[in-house]
């Protein structure tokens, strides 16, 4: 058990941001490819995502009058921040 807390996970490039579970140890280039995915900073980045496509909705809704409508240049501003969560993995 002590290789799962062991430095050589962490050579792999895996920490808690990217960790999947204990399958990072003996099983880490099997498990890689999940990577993108399954880890903290995949939810990170799709939790990012789906709560600004969920604002921006809730700001298109004229029903909903605590959000008021966005404007283009903010719209283009939430999508760029969408953009960028999707090519970076964040890094502890």
């Amino acid at each position: 058990m002590a290789f799962f807390g062991s430095r050589k996970t962490l050579r792999h490039g895996t920490g808690p941001l990217t960790a999947l579970s204990p399958l990072d140890g003996r099983y880490h280039n099997k498990a890689d490819p999940l990577r993108p995915y399954f880890s903290e900073s995949a939810l990170i980045r799709y939790r990012v995502h789906i709560e600004i496509e969920w604002l921006k909705a809730l700001s298109a809704d004229p029903a909903i009058a605590e959000v008021a409508p966005f404007s283009p240049a903010t719209q283009r501003e939430l999508d760029e921040v969408v953009g960028r969560s999707q090519l970076a993995m964040p890094r502890r």
